[in-house]
């Protein structure tokens, strides 16, 4: 059983968030699409990415990539199937609408490289080796389904497909540059129009007593925004104006397009201006100012919108546009910083309502977070934005002016996903209860795995009927067996001994549950006199049934620590 790593999520959703006002609170299961939608596979394993086709739920096919597998539901979570994982740290998953011919692809990004099937996730063949430690950025084109043109940047360098990711080629905007970011127009089939972000570095941590103290020159040597209007083929600056007070900003970091730019032609970016040594505490660290830039001209020229003030810490940031952004305006911005320690990590998150010219702080900013899987997405009538801050998540109902948090009803949210991009559902992967979906067309599946070993009897029907316990066990690993077991009252709990080959004996305290090495820690004397029970062990915990000697019989459900207990009558 795994539960160092779980146990280590429960701790970090309990970190209290600084939100602006808006209730926080956990919906019931979907009805409707109403609130969230449970779509499985039930368990204990952490859901570390997930991928779904722009077209889900009509495109019904759901990838999940969990600590140790991949599973798979083509019915948009009613059933489930374990698939080979084709490498650890697997960071993102991308499911690709199918082509023209009916052939589909799907990528996952890992440590190791880029991996990509033909079938819908049943195998997988690695294309593209990347440098350990690397972030990587896969984006497919807006017309992949006929196109089949995609692009991935990681380890600085952009490289492009135009046989739906079978192959990769090198694609170099501009030399001695170090590509960031990709960005498509959504009109792409038209326009055929990108942009690059290209700098001379990448974007280094805060440091104390570096070697070289001379201010760094990347602000003004990097290219910036480069663009090309014939798919990638050729390339042409356009970073005129990225620049405050006549100081250049070209250490472009982020860029985002506009959902509506074929109509108004913005795009914002976010840039590093002059890193400048200075005294800090004993030492010397470099300074940075930062800023967001925003070009209504289709990149021909930037004007500064947001101007971070110059401080000892990193800069970055995360943006979302309305999808109706070209009339309403409506941008949230959220703006991170961090300095040498992790609590002086924070962000703050900003609206603007007016096209991105004015802003307003609707989220302060907390210690030991960061900003990140930021969107805005139309849900019915209004807009819905979601975004994790610091360890946990939150979502405005009101085009962010509120927020509140935003969680499945069970469980601590590692990813999410929005396969409309800027319409439909908002798929997460949580700790248990596999993917929730919240939004329209989202409806509860509540799919399982098929297990090797069954639950029967007592235990099968708890088991079945509870979803509580089936998320935190998840499958039986051996079957039912008969058992002694000894029990023993203590002052806010019980301790439980088998009488089995199990190596370890359990103790509840209150609302948790823990075990103990027999080897370790003998039972104690007197002991209870043994009574005649069953036991079964589950990925995730065990289930006793203990008769008691008033003649009550209980099964106890014993999920991993950090995740409770509970004894239920049989």
């Amino acid at each position: 059983m795994r539960r160092i790593a779980l146990l280590a999520l429960v701790v970090a959703l309990a970190v209290p968030l600084a939100v602006a006002p808006g209730p926080t609170r956990a919906g019931p299961l979907a009805q409707g699409g109403a609130e969230w939608a449970r779509l499985g596979p039930a368990g204990p394993e952490l859901i570390v990415a997930v991928g779904v086709p722009p077209g889900w739920p009509a495109d019904p096919l759901l990838l999940a990539a969990r600590r140790d597998d991949l599973v798979r539901s083509r019915d948009a979570g009613a059933t489930w199937e374990r698939l080979p994982r084709p490498a650890e740290r697997v960071s993102a998953l991308v499911v690709a609408p199918p082509r023209l011919d009916g052939s589909r692809a799907a990528f996952v990004v890992a440590e190791q490289g880029l991996y990509r099937s033909a079938d819908e996730g049943a195998t997988w063949a690695p294309v593209l080796p990347l440098e350990r430690g690397s972030a990587a950025q896969l984006l497919l084109s807006p017309a992949f389904a006929r196109d089949g043109m995609a692009w991935l940047v990681a380890d600085g360098a952009l490289r492009g497909s135009v046989d739906g990711g079978a192959s990769w080629q090198v694609v170099e905007p501009a030399a001695g540059q170090r590509v960031q970011q990709v960005a498509v127009s959504p009109a792409f089939e038209q326009d055929r129009t990108l942009f690059v972000a290209a700098t001379t570095a990448d974007f280094p941590a805060l440091s104390v007593d570096r070697p070289n103290d001379l201010p760094a020159t990347d602000h003004a040597d990097s290219a910036g925004v480069l663009v090309s209007t014939d798919g990638g083929a050729t390339w042409a600056p356009a970073s005129a104006g990225l620049a405050v007070e006549g100081t250049p900003f070209r250490h472009v970091q982020r860029l985002v397009v506009s959902p509506t730019y074929p109509a108004d032609g913005t795009l914002f970016a976010f840039a590093w201006g002059p890193l400048e040594p200075g005294p800090f505490g004993q030492g010397v660290a470099r300074s940075l100012q930062a800023a967001l830039f925003r070009s209504r001209d289709r990149g021909g020229s930037w004007e500064p919108v947001r101007v971070i003030p110059r401080g000892f810490y990193r800069a970055s940031a995360v943006l979302a546009l309305s999808p109706t952004f070209g009339t309403d305006g409506l941008a949230i911005l959220g703006e991170n910083q961090g300095g040498i320690s992790p609590a002086s990590h924070n962000c703050t998150l900003l609206r603007g309502a007016d096209g991105g010219t004015a802003w307003e702080q609707v989220a302060r900013p907390s210690s030991y977070e960061q900003c990140s899987s930021l969107f805005v997405v139309a849900q019915g009538d209004g807009l819905m934005a979601v975004v994790r801050k610091g360890p946990g998540w939150l979502r405005s109902r009101d085009g962010g002016g509120t927020w509140e948090g935003f969680a499945p009803p069970d469980g601590a949210t590692q990813t999410v996903a929005a396969p409309g991009g800027t319409s439909g559902p908002i798929l997460v992967g949580a700790t248990f209860g596999g993917a929730w979906a919240y939004g329209p067309g989202a409806r509860a599946t509540n799919g399982q795995l098929p297990c090797a070993v069954e639950a029967v009897g007592g235990f099968g029907r708890v088991w079945h009927a509870d979803p509580w316990v089936r998320d935190r066990l998840g499958c039986p690993l051996a079957p039912e067996e008969p058992v002694r077991i000894r029990m023993a009252a203590t002052d806010d709990g019980a301790r439980y001994w088998t009488e089995n080959a199990w190596p370890a004996w359990y103790e509840t305290q209150g609302s948790i549950w823990s075990e103990r090495a027999k080897a370790d820690r003998p039972w104690p004397v007197p002991a209870e006199p043994a009574l005649d029970g069953a036991a079964q062990p589950f990925a995730g915990g065990v289930m006793l049934w203990l008769p008691h000697p008033d003649g009550r019989r209980t099964i106890l459900v014993l999920a991993e620590p950090g995740s409770g207990w509970r004894e239920l009558p049989d």
